[in-house]
């Protein structure tokens, strides 16, 4: 923990010290500030696609992970914004006074390396989510070992022949899960270029910064894409009557898509 928050209080300078031209300096953080613009457009309707089908999605396996995701993207969120609104205090560190600037830097210090843990806890459940998807997909007497509810889950592959699977067609949104993650992924290219000749910590920390601002991303974008349910459920979020449901409390939550009662529990989420 001592090497993680002294790299963050260091980490400031070692990118001054780098040597790199002004046009350099506003790359990494133009693909971060991409990053916090897509979260702000996809997270309201991501909060409300949750709210309207989390009393359906409790009766599904491993529902405390999506759960955990829903909290806590939130917060990383909300997070990111005082990351932005303390960085724009630092333009005017002129008029700060050293007090206020040893504020700032240690609020940095110490949230960055709390939402670099969390972002490693997500990325464990994200991984652990998918193993298990593989698992019961292709080996489906393990599915009552990946089960924590009384209600098993079916696997995508036994149940193709229904009329349900056949309207659904769960594996085309499992695609698009996976090119969710590869396009995202393939934004860090450029930032590994950027840090090609820096330090190899510099380069970690900047990659952890990175995963930090994508990761929330990635789990929203594959929510929303993950079934057909879902995908008509944001839709159907886009006409007027239901914007303002989208920053409504949680007494706005309306029933779930008559459609999708037979969809496959292993594909939501």
């Amino acid at each position: 923990m001592n090497n993680s928050l002294q790299l963050s209080f260091n980490c400031s300078s070692k990118f001054s010290d780098a040597n790199i031209n002004q046009a350099d300096q506003t790359f990494a953080p133009t693909i971060l500030h991409s990053y916090v613009a897509l979260l702000t457009v996809i997270t309201p309707f991501y909060i409300y696609v949750f709210r309207k089908n989390e009393n359906r999605d409790k009766q599904t396996p491993l529902f405390q992970i999506p759960n955990h995701f829903y909290k806590t993207t939130k917060f990383i969120l909300f997070a990111i914004y005082t990351f932005e609104l303390a960085f724009a205090l630092t333009v005017y560190k002129s008029i700060l006074t050293d007090f206020c600037m040893t504020i700032i830097y240690l609020y940095f210090s110490f949230a960055f390396y709390f939402l670099i843990v969390i972002t490693q806890v997500n990325q464990l459940l994200l991984c652990m989510l998918a193993l298990q998807k593989f698992a019961v997909f292709f080996i489906p007497s393990l599915e009552t070992h990946f089960t924590l509810t009384p209600k098993s889950i079916k696997c995508i592959r036994q149940y193709s022949y229904l009329s349900s699977a056949q309207l659904n067609q769960p594996q085309r949104y499992i695609l698009w899960q996976i090119v969710a993650v590869v396009v995202v992924k393939f934004t860090y290219i450029p930032l590994f270029i950027f840090y090609l000749g820096l330090d190899i910590n510099t380069a970690v920390f900047a990659c952890n910064i990175a995963d930090l601002f994508s990761t929330p991303l990635i789990i929203q974008l594959t929510y929303l894409g993950c079934n057909r349910r879902n995908l008509l459920t944001l839709v159907h979020s886009f006409k007027l009557d239901n914007i303002s449901k989208i920053f409504c409390c949680r007494s706005a939550r309306v029933g779930v898509l008559r459609d999708s009662l037979n969809q496959e529990a292993s594909t939501r989420y």
